[in-house]
């Protein structure tokens, strides 16, 4: 059950409500008339907190609408708190009554705030002063209470991770910064992806958007998503190639891949594997299965290394069941993997070799680890030259050290024998970043065996760049992007240096889902910059764009950044946008048909883990 159900619903369809009371009907609430006549800077603050769903806290903006008010008098905080009356109507399908929500505002402030905070308090049952997690706990606390006393526990999902029975290790995708008062103190966390706390509970964030096996019809590509071991809810994606009249090959090479993640995190339905493995069976003409292993802490190693050897066995037993079987050449198959994943596609090989009978007629032809995950206690010449350069590399060396922590057993070091490579003698090829701390992990591995081991070197890119986007060599960059850089960072400056109002408005758009008209946040950030306070209006919808796409906060806080240079700030929000896949200029709506004819998954997520 999820406990925020009933507060966090989306839009609704259908034809418009009408408001719990009346624009004038003040005397219906004292306490809430009193507080929004003499301090509506408390009840707007609160209001926002409860709109943007813990987002933004009541403190900040109630001081927010001070600030604006004494630097602009009323107009400024009535256009500034007008638009969280248009959020809140489109996230509970409300009707624009007496007249549009600016004019409400710049009427009768009070009476509208008044209006609104009724809404959120007698209609959907909020306390506005416990604020956004408050209100959560106490629903948690409530449809826990109901569930254990009426409704027998829900069943989970077909394709979730499921927990071992055994386990006292819980774990959830969303985060409550109140859960150190709940759980305890925080014992281990990589920031932006995992927190663990004293009682064995697990956070993860949706760092990356999960989608359906669906694919470009133009990729020539099927993909579908398989049940291998219905006891442990492991499963596979599995890709196609279309088989066309001028195919030569009657049986295609089958890739058996494992993804990364520190062995903590990851799905096989992140968007940037499913993405990128559908290219590589498109262009490899080779079958892939994407296992979705199971995940420390909850099922530390070696649970995945039996999930990847219980795939191949799954293979032998259903290859004459399948249509797609049919394509596959079972004698010819490669285990594959990047970072963690390389690591298991390298464990499991050493398994499999030493029970080749137990998997006849099917044969592993090689391996194919990229970037592998292997460490020790002494510290390389790479891993201390990287280190933790988050510029260079996604993987730190103090989030590697986590890693390792939360997958080995417990009392286990970097010595772990499954923190080592183990020999195989099936060809091999690893291929190596640059600007990775893992560098010479890999390249020890490499010379070990020279006649079987084939090393390859990507220079000037980091940990993960094949799936994250992370090329900055030219090629790549034109390949996936189109036009050279220069040539959309040059337009992308030039419009929002001459109309930054009309930019933002369509960062704000896109950020928000559609809930902020383009027009409206262009008017407000257009009628404050009149007076020099635009960044206040600003730097929230940068903040928001950050949580939904795990983002750092720098060069410094939002709220700098956009003080300094807020047209350079739009900019980069305008470009990262972008390269997420949306078009700020298209608009929300037309961004969704875009992304439904396309069958893409729309890149803007709910937020995770706050950084």
């Amino acid at each position: 059950m999820n406990p925020s159900s009933n507060f966090t619903q989306g839009l609704t369809h259908g034809k418009p409500k009408g408001w719990s009371t009346d624009l004038c009907e003040c005397w219906r609430d004292i306490n809430s008339c009193c507080l929004t006549c003499w301090c509506p800077c408390v009840a707007f603050g609160r209001i926002a907190e409860i709109v943007d769903r813990g987002g933004s806290s009541c403190g900040v903006s109630g001081a927010m609408y001070m600030i604006i008010f004494m630097l602009t008098g009323y107009a400024g905080s009535s256009l500034y708190s007008c638009f969280y009356r248009t959020k809140l109507r489109g996230q509970y399908n409300l009707k624009e009554r007496p007249c549009c929500d600016c004019c409400v505002h710049f009427c009768c402030e009070p009476c509208a705030l008044c209006q609104e905070y009724r809404q959120l308090e007698h209609k959907r049952a909020f306390d506005l002063s416990i604020g956004w997690h408050g209100n959560m706990e106490r629903q948690a606390r409530m449809a826990m209470s109901a569930s254990s006393s009426a409704v027998p526990p829900a069943l989970q999902p077909p394709m979730s991770r499921k927990m071992e029975a055994t386990t006292l290790i819980t774990h959830v995708t969303t985060n409550n910064t109140n859960n150190t008062s709940i759980h305890g103190p925080v014992v281990e966390e990589v920031e932006g992806l995992i927190r663990v706390y004293k009682d064995g509970h697990v956070e993860r964030s949706q760092f990356v958007p999960c989608v359906d096996p669906s694919l470009p019809l133009e990729l020539g590509v099927a993909c579908s998503d398989v049940h291998i071991d219905k006891l442990t809810n492991v499963w596979g994606r599995l890709y196609v190639p279309t088989v066309t009249n001028s195919t030569s090959v009657s049986k295609l090479p089958l890739i058996v891949y494992f993804h990364g993640g520190g062995f903590c995190a990851g799905s096989a339905s992140w968007s940037c594997y499913h993405q990128f493995l559908g290219r590589l069976s498109a262009k490899s003409r080779c079958l892939v299965m994407h296992v979705n292993y199971r995940l420390a802490p909850e099922n530390p190693l070696p649970a995945a290394y039996e999930d990847g050897v219980n795939a191949i066995l799954w293979l032998k037993k259903t290859r004459n069941d399948n249509l797609w079987s049919k394509q596959c050449d079972f004698g010819s198959i490669f285990l594959a993997g990047d970072s963690a994943g390389g690591n298991i596609a390298n464990h499991v090989a050493g398994r499999l070799a030493a029970a080749d009978a137990l998997i006849k007629p099917l044969k592993i032809e090689g391996t194919i680890l990229i970037q592998p995950f292997f460490g020790g206690e002494a510290r390389t010449e790479t891993e201390r030259r990287v280190e933790n350069n988050t510029e260079s590399s996604v993987l730190t060396l103090a989030s590697s050290d986590t890693w390792w922590k939360l997958t080995l057993p417990r009392e286990a070091n970097r010595e772990h024998p499954y923190c080592k490579p183990v020999k195989i003698t099936t060809r091999t090829l690893v291929c190596v970043a640059e600007m990775d701390v893992l560098m010479d992990r890999a390249m020890e591995m490499c010379d070990s065996d020279k006649k079987m081991i084939r090393c390859v070197v990507y220079k000037g890119v980091g940990h993960a760049f094949q799936v994250l986007g992370i090329n900055h060599t030219q090629e790549n960059f034109l390949r996936v992007y189109g036009p050279p850089v220069f040539v959309i960072v040059t337009k992308m400056v030039a419009f929002t240096a001459i109309v930054p109002c009309v930019s933002f408005a369509q960062n704000t758009e896109i950020v928000n889902r559609g809930t902020i008209p383009c027009i409206n946040a262009g008017l407000i950030h257009l009628a404050l910059g009149f007076v020099g306070c635009c960044w206040l209006y600003a730097f929230p919808s940068r903040s928001r764009l950050r949580e939904h796409f795990a983002l750092p906060e720098k060069p410094c806080s939002d709220y700098w950044v956009h003080i300094c240079c807020t047209p350079c700030a739009i900019c980069q929000e305008s470009r990262e946008l972008k390269n997420q896949g949306a078009d700020p200029s298209l608009g929300w709506v037309s961004n969704i048909e875009k992304w439904r004819r396309e069958k893409i998954t729309p890149p803007i997520v709910v937020p995770g883990m706050n950084r």
